[in-house]
């Protein structure tokens, strides 16, 4: 009797734990997160001075808690005597504006996508197949494509400006996002609500629009949530590699490149904008392991309703 008492007792255990925990992280990652497109919205009023102004008198000045430091440049400065708090609050706005539209873009594109597929997989007409195979298809060719290659070939084309770098991120994000809901309406398709609306007489376009697509927009969020992090991660890269937004415009990924040369002697110069991005996107993703219990907690909600 008690062996089999034990494992009741202690089984919910490490799910409490665990989802204590996940709130704990989820909530602290989104006050980071908001906090950091705040002070990317109000750049210019925090800004302590001109992220492009220079101060040649102050190259590289330590931060105001080290010896030679002073709070007119609190983190410091670079070489031509740029104050790096203020670069890092314009990067942080350059950043941020960046992939938050290449996310907002791919997710419209991939998700019509998918729910296009989706659609046209449920229908037994041969056009509908062929529409099904063709995003498909799109979807391999551009998983094919090295993304550093493409964003050579781009860059080279059109030139290295924001528009360009969401353009490019736009390319790398919306196959996910075309993917995940093509094979969310593929699993809804025999799904009793699904049936139920058509046996009521709801068009096919209605039936995915209104009861399918409802089903997918939790882990569509989740999704877009985590490519957040992910394009703030690729826009660095780029910026690092010479394919971003070009200096003096101040960036996250430029700054990290104009200091890995002086690392050992200054390391400030590229230390705190590697930690911007180190904790921008650990926010990120606290963040959306937070939306994506709290949007799965409430579709069990509503279903558990709609069974009752």
């Amino acid at each position: 009797m008690a062996e089999s008492v034990v494992p009741l007792v202690s089984q919910p255990v490490p799910r409490v734990r665990r989802s204590r925990a996940v709130n704990i992280l989820g909530v602290a990652g989104t006050i980071v997160f908001a906090a950091v497109v705040l002070i990317a919205i109000f750049a210019p009023w925090i800004s302590p001075v001109d992220p492009l102004a220079q101060d040649l008198a102050n190259r590289f000045a330590p931060p105001f808690w080290l010896d030679g430091g002073s709070l007119s440049h609190p983190l410091g400065s670079d070489q031509l005597g740029r104050d790096i708090l203020s670069r890092l609050i314009y990067g942080a706005r350059l950043s941020m504006f960046i992939s938050l539209s290449a996310v907002t873009i791919a997710a419209l594109v991939g998700t019509g996508l998918g729910l296009l597929a989706g659609y046209a997989a449920g229908r037994p007409s041969r056009g509908s197949r062929s529409l099904d195979r063709a995003v498909v298809s799109l979807t391999a060719m551009a998983l094919a494509i090295p993304g550093v290659l493409l964003a050579i070939a781009v860059a080279a084309v059109l030139g290295t400006s924001a528009p360009v770098l969401i353009l490019i991120l736009s390319l790398f994000g919306w196959v996910v996002f075309a993917r995940l809901t093509r094979s969310i309406l593929l699993s809804l398709h025999d799904r009793a609500f699904v049936e139920a609306a058509t046996v009521l007489g709801a068009s096919r376009t209605r039936t995915v629009v209104r009861h399918m697509l409802p089903q997918a927009l939790p882990q569509i969020v989740v999704i877009a949530a985590l490519q957040v992090g992910f394009m703030i991660l690729v826009e660095s890269s780029l910026g690092y590699l010479g394919l971003g937004v070009q200096p003096p415009t101040p960036t996250w990924g430029n700054m990290v490149a104009e200091g890995r040369t002086i690392l050992g002697a200054t390391p400030w110069v590229a230390v705190f904008s590697g930690l911007a991005i180190t904790v921008t996107v650990l926010s990120v993703n606290f963040m959306s392991d937070l939306i994506r219990d709290r949007l799965s907690a409430e579709q069990t909600k509503q279903l558990s309703q709609e069974v009752g």
